[in-house]
């Protein structure tokens, strides 16, 4: 890159990340041959843009995040995007560290656990939407939250009023239905979550005893998540 280049762009971003004004990049710049108002249109246009497409990334964190405050979503944002500036070339990723910004929050501020929560929810069905491998860890997920929060995630999207999901811990697996290619959500019977656990070779023999589960039992959970798509089939 020209050293001019190099310069314009070291300008520029600053323009249009909304730091600073259209007085002060002619300063540095000069007129743009397209005029003030033109050139105006780009002012803090990335942000807007962020700001949005976050949105749409995590709907349901927005919806609850302004149920505890007014415009509490807009200060979370601007917080978490000085902690995290966006720098990934894929947009759909600049939410990946929400999750854990939520999670410190919550221990400084006292945000409610359930933020960090469906921001996590957000983000592992978006991993199982767009992985191009399967299996467990790419488009097979088990997670504990303390509230229902696929309840919650699919109100908002059907414009709910409630403001905040419901408490209530519970154990679910987040997988790509195979049908649909979409994420799906299961909360799995003790046999069913067991059997996960051995397909994925970290069951604990104490735990199948202690939830006095047998092995057939442990099949016949198995057979079923085959069948939904949680698991494939076992090869040779």
């Amino acid at each position: 890159m020209s050293n001019s280049l190099s310069t314009f762009f070291d300008e520029v971003i600053p323009f249009v990340m909304g730091e600073r004004g259209l007085a002060d990049l002619e300063m540095r710049l000069g007129p743009s041959p397209s005029g003030r108002r033109m050139l105006g249109v780009y002012a803090g246009v990335v942000p807007c843009n962020i700001r949005a497409h976050m949105a749409a990334i995590f709907p349901a964190v927005k919806h609850a995040a302004d149920g505890i405050g007014p415009e509490m979503w807009t200060r979370l944002l601007a917080a978490f995007f000085v902690a995290h500036p966006p720098r990934h070339g894929d947009p759909n990723r600049y939410g990946e560290a929400l999750p854990g910004f939520l999670a410190k929050r919550r221990v400084e501020g006292g945000l409610p656990e359930y933020l960090e929560e469906l921001a996590d929810y957000h983000m592992t069905r978006w991993k199982v939407l767009t992985s191009v491998e399967s299996g467990p860890g790419r488009t097979t997920f088990v997670r504990r939250y303390s509230h229902n929060l696929p309840a919650f995630a699919s109100a908002v999207s059907l414009g709910a009023v409630q403001r905040a999901p419901r408490p209530g811990a519970m154990t679910v697996i987040v997988y790509r239905d195979p049908t649909t290619l979409r994420p799906a959500v299961l909360q799995p019977s003790a046999p069913q979550l067991l059997a996960y656990g051995r397909r994925c070779q970290a069951l604990d023999p104490r735990w199948q005893s202690a939830a006095a589960v047998s092995d057939r039992d442990l099949d016949h959970a198995e057979h079923r998540l085959i069948e939904m798509g949680v698991l494939r089939r076992a090869q040779g």
